[in-house]
């Protein structure tokens, strides 16, 4: 079992997003040319700790890894933060976008979690 496997089990309830849907959430990840979410491109910023994380509401969102080989994930955000540590583990940078497009999670390899609102 990989660990791509592992968060998918640990998510319990997920979709694999449909082309279109991946391709319009990539679409809106705008990133720096090394890899990072380029703040100057976003309305506003903040970095966050994991307990402000938890206290956000409920959104439906899309898991996006800096690995292309792996699919981008439709699924709650409480779900997310129920096993962030099998969502994180596939790939170095991780990324979860609100299916509105409105607010986007980075959690940086480096353990810099920030919350950009587009």
């Amino acid at each position: 079992m990989t660990l791509f496997d592992e968060c998918l089990a640990a998510l319990g309830s997920y979709k694999i997003a449909k082309l279109y849907e991946a391709k319009m959430a990539l679409t809106n990840l705008r990133l720096t040319d090394y890899g990072r979410l380029d703040l100057r491109r976003y309305k506003s910023s903040r970095g966050m700790s994991l307990s402000e994380l938890r206290s956000l509401a409920d959104f439906t969102c899309y898991i996006i890894y800096n690995n292309a080989e792996l699919p981008v994930i439709k699924c709650r955000f409480k779900q997310v933060m129920g096993c962030l540590d099998d969502v994180l583990a596939p790939a170095f940078d991780t990324w979860v976008l609100d299916v509105r497009y409105s607010r986007i999670i980075e959690f940086y390899h480096d353990g810099t979690v920030t919350l950009a609102e587009i």
